[in-house]
C-alpha cells in the first residue's frame, strides 16, 4: 500500500518496532484518504513543502483535501478538512526530555514563568499539552521543522 519512498523509510529505521509503527500509521492515513478522496491507497502520492509538510499530489496539483498525521508511542492521531490548514500533534510522556530546555528554547517568558511556578506534579501535564498545542499549530502553518527541537532534548534530564 505505501509507495517507494514510504517502505525506503520504514527500512531506515534502527528498530524494528519503529518501522512497523510507521507503516502501520502510513497504511493507515492512505485508507482514510481514500474515503476522502476516493483514489485507491496504493495510487496516493504526497509530495512536501518547503519545510517537509506532506500534501496529497494529485497529477502534480494539491486537492482541497488537507492532513496531518502525528504519531507517537502505540497511538496516531490523524485530522482532514477541506477548508484551511491542518495540525495535529501527539506526545507519549517521556521522562528522557529535558523540558526545561524545551521550554526555554520554545515557550515563551509568560509562559515560562507560569510552567516553573507550577507544583512538581503539575508540570508534566503542562508541558506536554503546551507544547502539543504549539506543535500542531506550527504543522498547520508549515514554516518549520520542529520535530529535532524536541529529539534533541531527549536524553538531557
Amino acid at each position: 500500500m505505501l509507495d517507494d519512498k514510504e517502505r525506503n523509510k520504514a527500512l531506515r529505521f534502527m528498530h524494528k518496532i519503529h518501522s512497523d509503527r510507521y507503516v502501520v500509521s502510513h497504511g493507515k492515513l492512505r485508507v482514510i484518504l481514500d474515503s476522502y478522496i476516493g483514489m485507491a491507497t496504493e495510487n496516493i502520492r504526497f509530495a512536501e513543502e518547503d519545510f517537509g509538510k506532506p500534501y496529497i499530489s494529485i497529477d502534480g496539483q494539491e486537492p482541497e483535501v488537507k492532513f496531518n498525521l502525528s504519531h507517537s508511542g502505540r497511538k496516531m492521531i490523524v485530522a482532514v478538512g477541506l477548508h484551511g490548514q491542518i495540525g495535529v500533534d501527539i506526545e507519549e510522556w517521556d521522562g528522557r526530555v529535558d523540558y526545561g530546555s524545551v521550554a526555554s528554547n520554545c515557550f515563551a517568558e509568560a509562559e515560562r514563568r507560569f510552567w516553573n511556578g507550577l507544583p512538581e506534579d503539575g508540570k508534566d501535564e503542562f508541558f506536554y499539552r503546551l507544547w502539543t498545542r504549539k506543535k500542531s499549530f506550527v504543522k498547520a502553518v508549515g514554516k518549520l521543522d520542529v520535530s529535532e527541537v524536541i529529539s534533541s532534548s531527549v536524553g538531557k534530564a
